[in-house]
């Protein structure tokens, strides 16, 4: 998880994420949902927020997720992609 872009930085949106998480949250939906609700702050342009990894741990979750060695990336490519990729446009507005 991390962001193809340049990304705003704010405390709040890792307090968020672990929040979403602790919910119950796809680890997913949780990045990019907080991504969604402190990106946005910028004054200009937009940030792109992305989850690369295995994709069979695509939905994984704090209460569910796959069991068993993962395949490392040079021994199975094919296993790993995009899992998702978000493009969030900047508003320019603080978020008290």
């Amino acid at each position: 998880m991390g962001f193809a872009s340049v990304m705003y930085l704010d405390s709040r949106e890792g307090t968020d994420y672990a929040t979403r998480i602790r919910n119950g949250s796809r680890y997913r939906d949780a990045f990019v949902h907080a991504a969604q609700r402190w990106q946005t702050q910028r004054t200009h342009g937009s940030s792109i927020a992305r989850v690369m990894g295995y994709t069979p741990a695509r939905n994984d979750s704090i209460n569910s997720s796959i069991h068993g060695p993962i395949p490392s990336y040079s021994s199975s490519p094919s296993s790993f992609s995009t899992i998702v990729s978000v493009t969030i446009p900047h508003n320019g507005q603080p978020i008290p």
